[in-house]
């Protein structure tokens, strides 16, 4: 390296790859020897060597790395190094050359002889190129001789082999060499698993010693080195040179070769397996195999099965003398055999065992020798016990398996295969091992029996194993119970805290005891004993006994008992048959049983191996009858007489006849005359109670001969107590009394009803009725406990409605569910008939389907607000069955009165009927409603007069009776004449009459919850006489200063406020879920609609309110319609338009009712926009105008709002303004009726939102340039043109994926008006739809893009405030190119009239292509 370095002239200096190389080099060495030396040292040894190796290389590394960090900023000192080099190096070749000239001229050249020439050479050298005359002795030294042809050296190396072949033929050959090859003039001999080596001769002299070439050493120690070579180099070397001194010296040169060798090997084998005992001792078997003598070269003593002293043997040290021992050592007297084994002790009675005696070469490991020895012995010990064993005679079937040895045996028969009985020889211990198969939990006759076996041979005791034995067959019948009781829900015990004496039966039981406890009987036991017949010693028995306890105190020592632990006495033993159980009550006292009994119980029991059948029988049979006899007990205390505990036919479980059951005060006569039988049982599978009822006929049936059958059923497990079962049984028997009684009165009245009603089940559990003109409605009556207490007041009847089959059109809930809570109280109400109930479902099944139809999902923008919140269209306010109240968004509200005769009445809601001064707070009356109504009433002259004389009346309003009028104040009893002197503050409401009833004086309205409970007297009566002043009285059926009072049989009616006296929504009404339900309920009455008699007023104040009355007479006339006119115009259907070819572009469906209530609200909303947002720029129209029109001018336009008398919905009207203050813009006539159509079609349409009409009004508020732009866009929506790529729409309120999108949105709420103009600015909001038949796949369908427009600079903006990346924004980029390209030619488009409002909307939909990966 150093003459590298001064060949490159950098002294000193060293190349960094060669650093590294080094160190890598280094590194390596260092972990090759490691990996030779370590796995002979221990293992601290191990981990301190390779904490050393990790410290050094990390030092290494570390520097190298320093020395790299540093050479990378180097640079400039190598360029100074190199040039201070090249320096020296110059200097140095001047010094050199003086020096060299100096010597020359010095010492050389004054020495200097020219010598003489040499003629002859000259000429040899000049003429033939060569010099011939060197000596020949340097030819011959320094020259080597040919090397010998491929030829020769092949027939040298077979004649060599034929001449080791005649010396193996003629030499004395040691029989262990059983592998000799000869081949290429060499001989190998090799002995198996032990060395090879190979031997040649230098000559065909037989004189000449054999020449040894190498040696193999072939013993290998796979456990430990894992097939490494045992011997190193230079040991080998020793050998080679040990041996050929051998070879030349002796006579027998192989056999000494052998000798030697072999001797080697076998020490070497002995060393191997001393590594392998140190390493199993430190890693595996710790001190259960030890080393006892170690003489190397010779002999290897090992000792294993070294157990640890139990606490059974204490007088032995910490281990027990070693027994077992294998010797492994070197044959003396015989060199040629392998290494041999020898056994302590070394007597085996069995001749099947074969013990190793010599060492395989193929097998030197010593983990092998011991699992060989352990399992000979191992299957030797196990035969003893065997036989041991056998000759007790306790248990059979002895069978030893092997790998690993086991003794498998039955202790009892028959036997599952998990409870045969395993003993193994521990592998370590040496000791003996028992199990039962599969046993998961430690058993002390197990643990005993295995301490006994492992005693030494002249402690243990045949007797003690019989008894351990024996004590096993118990457990292991006690076990079997245990297992088969889990199937039951009850638990079992070894022992119980009893107190008995000496002399108590249980005290001869012993320990061989199971207590299982009765199911829900807290003191009852079955007692389960198990034993073995002395005839079949492998057979169990069972006895079972029923032992009652009760609880006690401990009286005896205090000192040695827990004081606080609850002791059981336990009562009179009796012996339980378990075969007899099951068909009869054979219970047997203890005393009485003799031996005879036990042989017949003995031939008759059926045991299972697997489960106990018997005792699962017993406990079940116990827990049945136990219960039998508490139910039995409850029963005659409730007076329902039985027949007592009974058996029945064919050994089925016992049961309890009923004989006579309550009467209910005589409710009961007519179900107990047609009830057959009353049985009580015990379903074993689910453990409830079956009640059976068995009744002669049907109430509805045809077939009086054939019986009905009615079960219920109590689950056992949840009642503990017999007494609420009784408690259940009794109200389920009213409920059937009840319902039972219910389908009598429909059998009876069934001919009278004028309605189709009909029976659709009747189970005596519910009633169900089908009704309705197609009898597709059900109502489901049940009778229901709230309480669980069995009282009649706490029990009522519970109804349910429901569809029985729908028809196509036809909604699938039933109608009825709108006033269900209210139907529950009438059908609760005393004295109310069947008939009465189901005739009122008929009455009011039409107009109730009709309302049913009517809206109520809340919807975004209805109203115009800061805060854009769902609101519903329609909210129903349920005030009676009869009495309707339906709300508007929070704004107007109509009563819907229902009437006899398939009338309904119908008013304006915003005034109470008792009003005088105004309406109620909340809502606003809705003008023209009752011209709108009046296009659905009847032609009736009657209805017709009756409307009239309503609105005629004044405060308060007079009863009046008209001819042909009826109400279903009939079907509900009819009121008492009201008296004006008298008042109740807590009336009570009561039902009178019948259907039949010709004396009933029929009212305009329903009588239970009405709104008004006005009876029909004399027209001729004065108008404010006192007799026809409605006043609350005890009997009838409202109060008559609350419309909306509900009826409730106890105080305060449910759902009515005792502040108000009105009520509040029903808790069943479908309105509650609404938001708009908590505004809906407040109502603000005057003192005078609440009902507060104002005795102190003046004659001028009753003048001005009668006044006030009279010009609001109009708003509070009721209008009488048919139900077929109700369902007319509660109904959807599409929106009639001006023009019918507009209809294909609003599919939306209304009724008309939300037509004309729409179009109320929105021109009442836009009298609010006109007069405040955008005041500034219109010019309001107030002179010449009809009345109920709203006009406006703006822009040359004049705009005239009204209502429609013909489709009921608003109406747009546009002409040229003649004021001349206007600016004078020309108008075809094509684009006013575009602004009509569009405001018909899309702004005063459902769900008519105030919103839309805020942005058309703007919109109309713009400069004229605009508002024409805005009409082409029109055109484009109503007419689209299908040749282009896009369609356009305008959103007159935002869309949800908009508003977030436009820069400074944080207030902008989805569903606000869409058109916001603001200083110079126009935002607005354009929705493309692609055209069908141009889509591509990954394209979108369709999206919407804010615009802002600047009026004072034409130019059009993208109001987006996402990023481009986005999938939602991916439109932007191309629109704003689009734009771009507007803004460059904008003249152009200035030419033709055009802003870039249009410019922007028309090129975007014949231009504008999105990218190919938008989804």
């Amino acid at each position: 390296m150093d003459g590298q370095v001064m060949a490159n002239g950098q002294q000193g200096n060293i190349a960094l790859a060669t650093v590294i190389e080094f160190s890598i080099q280094r590194t390596y060495h260092e972990l090759m020897i490691l990996s030779e030396l370590l796995p002979r040292k221990t293992d601290m040894e191990r981990k301190i060597e390779i904490v050393q190796f990790a410290h050094r290389t990390r030092q290494l590394f570390v520097r190298l790395l320093a020395l790299v960090k540093w050479a990378k900023n180097g640079c400039k000192i190598d360029k100074c190094m190199a040039i201070s080099n090249y320096l020296d190096q110059q200097a140095r070749l001047y010094i050199d050359t003086a020096d060299g000239l100096s010597k020359l001229a010095r010492n050389t050249l004054v020495q200097a002889r020219l010598p003489a020439f040499s003629i002859p050479v000259a000429v040899d050298v000049l003429t033939s190129g060569t010099y011939p005359r060197l000596p020949t002795c340097i030819r011959d030294k320094i020259i080597p001789p040919d090397a010998i042809t491929p030829e020769e050296e092949a027939s040298t190396l077979k004649r060599l082999t034929q001449i080791i072949e005649y010396r193996l033929v003629t030499s004395d050959i040691p029989r262990a060499f059983k592998q000799l090859t000869a081949y290429d003039g060499r001989v190998k001999l090799l002995v198996d698993k032990e060395f090879s080596a190979t031997l040649t001769v230098m000559g065909d002299y037989a004189t000449l010693p054999w020449r040894l070439l190498g040696i193999d050493i072939l013993v290998e120690d796979l456990d430990s080195r894992d097939g490494k070579p045992l011997v190193h180099e230079m040991q080998i070397s020793y050998l080679h040179t040990l041996v050929q001194s051998r070879l030349v010296d002796t006579e027998t040169p192989l056999y000494e070769l052998y000798t030697v060798l072999h001797a080697f090997c076998q020490s070497l084998q002995l060393e191997v397996l001393y590594s392998q005992v140190q390493k199993m001792m430190h890693e595996q078997l710790n001190s259960y195999v030890n080393i006892e003598k170690y003489i190397p070269c010779k002999r290897l003593l090992i000792s294993y099965w070294r157990p640890k002293v139990s606490s059974v043997l204490p007088q032995y040290q910490n281990f027990l003398p070693a027994i077992y021992k294998i010797d492994i050592h070197v044959d003396e007297t015989d060199v040629y055999k392998p290494l041999r084994i020898s056994h302590t002790p070394t007597s085996v009675k069995s001749s099947s065992v074969q013990l190793p005696f010599s060492l395989k070469s193929n097998q030197l490991s010593v983990e092998k020798i011991l699992l060989e020895t352990i399992h000979a012995w191992s299957y030797v010990r196990l035969g003893e016990l065997k036989q041991t064993l056998e000759q007790m005679n306790i248990a059979t079937d002895f069978d030893i398996t092997d790998l690993p040895p086991t003794l498998t045996f039955k202790v009892i028969k028959p036997c599952m295969d998990t409870e045969f009985v395993r003993i193994s020889i521990d592998c370590q211990l040496g000791t003996f091992t028992v199990s039962l198969t599969q046993l998961s939990y430690e058993c002390k006759v197990l643990t005993d029996l295995q301490q006994h076996l492992n005693l030494p041979s002249e402690q243990q005791n045949n007797s003690t194993i019989k008894e351990l034995l024996f004590k096993l067959k118990l457990w292991m019948g006690l076990e079997r119970c245990r297992s088969s009781i889990q199937y039951v829900r009850t638990a079992c015990h070894n022992s119980l805290p009893l107190i008995h004496s000496d002399q108590h039966p249980l005290s001869k039981f012993g320990a061989n005891v199971l207590y299982v406890k009765v199911p829900l009987q807290e003191t009852l036991y079955v007692v389960v004993v198990v034993n073995v017949t002395p005839s079949e010693p492998l057979t169990l028995k069972h006895k079972f006994y029923l032992l009652p306890v009760k609880p006690c105190t401990y009286s005896g020592d205090t000192t040695t008992a827990d004081v606080s632990k609850v002791y059981l006495k336990p009562g009179a033993l009796s012996r339980l048959d378990s075969n007899a159980l099951i068909q009869a009550n054979c219970v047997h006292s203890l005393m009485e049983v003799d031996a005879e009994a036990e042989e017949v119980e003995r031939q008759r029991s059926k045991e299972s191996c697997y489960f106990v059948s018997q005792l699962i029988s017993v406990v079940s049979q116990c827990e049945m009858r136990a219960e039998f006899v508490l139910l039995a007990e409850h029963l005659w205390k409730e007076g329902i007489h039985h027949q007592g505990l009974q058996e029945e036919q064919g050994g089925a479980p016992c049961k309890l006849t009923l004989i006579r059951m309550p009467s209910l005060n005589g409710e009961a006569d007519e179900l107990l005359s047609v009830l057959l039988q009353a049985t009580i049982r015990i379903d074993m599978e689910t453990m409830k109670w079956v009640v059976e009822f068995i009744f002669s006929k049907d109430p509805v049936g045809e077939d009086a001969t054939s019986s009905h059958q009615c079960i219920f059923t109590y689950d056992i497990r949840q009642v503990h107590d017999a007494a609420t079962t009784v408690t259940s049984l009794l109200r389920d028997w009213r409920g059937m009394v009840k319902l039972y009684n219910l389908c009598v009165q429909y059998n009876q009245v069934f001919s009278a009803l004028s309605h189709p009603v009909s029976l659709y089940q009747f189970n005596y559990k519910s009633l169900q009725l089908s009704y309705g003109p197609s009898r597709n409605y059900l109502v489901i009556i049940t009778w229901q406990d709230k309480k669980h207490s069995g009282e009649a007041k706490d029990c009522r009847y519970d109804i349910k409605f429901t569809m029985c089959r729908t028809t196509h059109g036809e909604s699938s809930q039933n109608p009825h569910n709108i006033t269900a809570h209210f139907l529950e109280l009438l059908i609760n109400r005393p004295n109310t008939s069947l008939a009465q109930f189901m005739q009122v479902l008929c009455k009011t099944v039409a107009p109730l389907a009709a309302i049913q139809q009517l809206p109520e999902i809340a919807a975004f923008g209805l109203q115009h607000s800061s805060k854009v919140v769902p609101q519903p269209v329609f909210t129903i306010l349920v005030h009676s069955p009869t009495y309707i109240k339906i709300g508007y968004r929070q704004c107007y509200v109509i009563d819907i009165i229902l009437c006899e005769n398939n009338r309904v009445m119908v008013k304006d809601g915003a005034y109470g009927l008792f009003d005088t001064q105004g309406g109620y707070a909340t809502y606003t009356p809705a003008p023209g409603l009752k011209a709108f109504l009046t296009q659905y009433e009847d032609s009736d002259p009657r209805l017709l007069a009756r409307s009239t004389l309503l609105a005629e009346e004044e405060h308060p309003p007079t009863p009046s009776n008209l001819p042909g009028l009826d109400t279903l104040d009939a079907l509900l009893g009819p009121p008492t004449r009201p008296s004006p002197h008298r008042q109740d503050p807590s009336p009570k409401p009561t039902f009178q009459g019948s259907v039949n009833s010709p004396t009933v004086a029929p009212s305009p309205l329903g009588g239970f919850g009405s709104p008004l409970d006005i009876q029909m007297t004399s027209p001729a009566l004065p108008m404010n006489s006192p007799a026809n002043i409605p006043a609350p009285s005890p009997s009838s059926n409202i109060l008559a200063a609350s419309p909306g009072l509900l009826y409730h049989p106890q105080g305060t009616p449910q759902g009515l406020d005792s502040g108000t006296g009105f009520p509040n929504p029903s808790p069943k009404s479908s309105w509650l879920n609404s938001p708009a339900a908590a505004a809906s309920s407040n109502y603000t009455l005057s003192p005078r609609a609440a009902g507060i008699s104002q005795t102190s007023s003046s004659p001028r104040t009753d003048q001005l309110a009668g006044r006030r009355v009279a010009a609001r007479s109009t708003y509070n006339v009721p209008t009488f319609l048919s139900h077929s006119s109700l369902a007319k115009m509660l109904s959807s259907k599409p929106i009639s338009r001006a023009d019918n070819a507009a209809e294909q572009f609003s599919p939306t469906r209304c009724c008309p009712l939300e037509r004309f209530l729409g179009s109320a609200q929105l021109k009442r909303h836009l009298s609010k926009i006109l007069g405040n947002d955008i005041k500034d720029k219109i010019t309001l129209v107030t002179s010449g105008v009809e009345a109920g029109t709203i006009s406006w001018i703006a822009e040359s336009l004049q705009y005239k709002v009204f209502m429609n008398n013909t489709s009921q919905g608003l109406q747009l009207s546009v002409t040229h303004s003649q004021d001349q203050s206007q600016p004078n813009v020309m108008w075809t006539s094509e684009e006013l009726s575009l602004l009509e159509r569009f405001f018909v079609q899309r702004v005063a349409c459902a769900p008519y939102k105030q919103n839309n009409m805020l942005s058309f009004c703007r919109m109309t508020a713009t400069p004229a340039k605009i508002i024409k732009d805005f009409i082409r866009i029109i055109r484009k929506q109503l007419f689209p043109d299908l040749n282009t790529l896009w369609r356009v729409e305008w959103c007159l309120t935002l869309p949800r994926d908009t508003s977030r999108r436009i820069e400074k949105s944080d207030r902008l709420e989805t569903g606000i008006g869409a058109m916001i103009v603001q200083s110079n600015k126009i935002l607005y909001v354009l929705k493309f739809i692609r055209n069908s038949g141009t889509e591509s796949q990954g394209d979108m369908m369709q999206f919407s893009a804010p615009f802002v427009y600047e009026i004072g600079s034409d130019v059009t903006q993208l109001a987006d405030k996402t990023s481009s990346n986005r999938p939602d924004s991916s439109f932007t980029l191309p629109i704003n190119q689009i734009l771009q390209n507007i803004r460059q030619q904008q003249a152009n488009y200035q030419q033709q009239h055009m802003t870039a409002v249009y410019a922007s909307c028309q090129e975007i939909c014949s231009r504008l292509v999105l990218p190919t990966n938008v989804i």
